[in-house]
């Protein structure tokens, strides 16, 4: 499978985000200027950084035990996905597209549900609509029939295809694999690491994760370069180290650092309010103007130039801080009612199911 391919998943994600970057520098620049301003800016409060970068995730829910809780948090990234939809998710149900399945999930947790490799490969489209309250078909007139309306896909049908997808092919790779639940995939890569003798591992359990579960391999092509990102397994791997490295040292990574910021949109747009990516004219019109952006070149090339500009300014900063925190603070400015929220308004939204 994909990881396979790299001896070190992590950091060929870092090598070959930076290649593509520089492929594609005549649409998307890195400022040097500003990557150098906004890591020496970052290294003069790195207590404050690292605080609000470590923040984690937080449910409002209790669990049974370590297994549950881990199944619980890798199905939600597993499916963390889909805010190309948000526009319409919203319209639909109020939600975006992580609330949309956060809520979801918090819903099959407390309904008691076994959420084993059994039901995930059971789960059908019926299951996913009526699980995350999502819309797939619509009514839509007949023509030449007035009053009468017929059941048809609507916009969000893509997204519900891919979350059903994404479960199933899960499960039956927790069945070839011979593990039960995700929980217990998760539990067998990190105690294989500690009967190893090995330090726990962050960039183990990521490259494990992406060669046991198809959901986690989000790979693109870029002009013939294969440009791996791994963003829903390293935000697993900063969650369970969150949520669970102070009570269970099998989850107390001691390589953190080595992972990449996330490829996403909320940081490019940070990235880009800080002067930190320049985009062409046409570029910048199709973000701006609010419109989606369609998967391919650009879209690619701007997930590797965040992944390398990150890395730049983690450099920048002087080694006091990793890319990940950069990324995940840079983030948090994006909140409502924080510096850069505004910068949402020329966020890049892609129909992409990848990642």
């Amino acid at each position: 499978m994909v990881g396979l391919q790299y001896k070190n998943l992590v950091a060929t994600i870092h090598s070959t985000a930076a290649s593509v970057a520089s492929l594609h520098r005549d649409h998307i620049e890195i400022v040097e200027d500003a990557v150098k301003q906004l890591g020496q800016d970052l290294s003069s409060r790195v207590d404050e950084v690292k605080a609000v970068a470590s923040r984690g995730l937080t449910f409002p829910i209790k669990f049974d035990d370590v297994k549950s809780e881990i199944t619980f948090l890798t199905l939600y990234h597993l499916l963390d996905f889909g805010s190309g939809w948000d526009s319409e998710l919203r319209r639909s149900g109020g939600r975006g597209a992580r609330d949309t399945i956060l809520f979801g999930l918090i819903g099959l947790h407390l309904s008691g549900t076994r959420i084993d490799h059994h039901w995930m490969k059971a789960c059908s489209m019926f299951n996913i609509t009526s699980l995350f309250g999502i819309n797939s078909h619509v009514e839509a007139p007949l023509d030449n029939l007035p009053g009468v309306t017929m059941s048809r896909p609507g916009p969000l049908q893509p997204l519900c295809v891919a979350l059903q997808q994404a479960v199933v092919s899960a499960g039956e790779a927790l069945e070839e694999a011979g593990q039960r639940s995700l929980g217990d995939a998760v539990l067998a890569v990190v105690e294989e690491t500690q009967a190893g003798g090995r330090p726990p591992s962050a960039v183990s359990l990521v490259q494990e994760l992406v060669d046991m579960l198809p959901g986690f391999q989000d790979v693109v092509l870029y002009d013939g370069v294969q440009l791996p990102l791994a963003r829903k397994a390293q935000a697993l791997a900063l969650t369970l180290a969150h949520a669970l490295g102070e009570r269970d040292k099998r989850f107390a990574f001691t390589d953190l650092a080595d992972l990449t910021a996330d490829s996403g949109p909320y940081l490019t747009a940070a990235l880009r309010a800080r002067g930190v990516l320049r985009l062409s004219g046409d570029l910048a019109t199709t973000l701006d103007s609010h419109q989606d952006l369609p998967a391919g070149p650009h879209e690619r090339a701007l997930r590797a130039a965040t992944v390398a500009a990150a890395d730049g300014v983690a450099a920048a900063a002087g080694g006091a801080l990793s890319a990940w925190e950069v990324g995940a603070y840079l983030e948090c400015l994006t909140e409502e009612g924080q510096e850069l929220h505004d910068s949402l308004a020329s966020m890049y939204r892609t129909k992409c199911t990848a990642y």
